[in-house]
């Protein structure tokens, strides 16, 4: 830390019941000052394409639609390919592909399975939010800064 940056951190200590009340404990100080709380996720919540499976892709069509493309050589293992990868053009593209062999009633369906949203599953309510000394632009505060603020 510069000189100035110890100047502010002592001031903020002498400022702080909380920190005041450890005394002399350095280590515990720089401690509360570098914990990173968990606070309210700024971000809203996001919407990402819908996971689903290749049984969802057969149970949108005809079984018998379905026969015809199980008879396209290596069209399942590339469609599961699509799926696990999260290919969302790729599929596309293998549905137009096999349109000829769909119904409009089969296209539809899958058309909406391919354009279904589900809230993000990864995003969290809480996140951890930045320390006292990072919020005072001071980056990590060890306890050696804490001695010289102090002494």
């Amino acid at each position: 830390m510069t000189p100035k940056q110890i100047e502010q951190l002592k001031e903020f200590i002498a400022s702080s019941d909380e920190l005041k009340a450890l005394a002399q404990d350095y280590p515990a100080i720089a401690a509360a000052l570098n914990a990173r709380p968990q606070v309210e996720n700024p971000s809203d919540r996001q919407k990402t394409p819908k996971a689903f499976t290749i049984n969802d892709v057969f149970q949108a069509i005809t079984p018998v639609e379905a026969l015809d493309l199980y008879k396209i050589p290596g069209f399942r293992q590339d469609v599961e390919r699509a799926l696990a990868q999260n290919d969302r053009v790729g599929l596309q593209n293998y549905m137009m592909i096999a349109s000829s062999l769909l119904s409009v009633e089969s296209q539809v369906s899958l058309g909406a399975l391919l354009s279904a949203e589900e809230d993000d599953p990864s995003w969290q309510a809480t996140v951890t939010g930045d320390s006292i000394a990072m919020a005072q632009g001071w980056g990590r505060v060890t306890e050696h800064d804490v001695q010289a603020a102090l002494t």
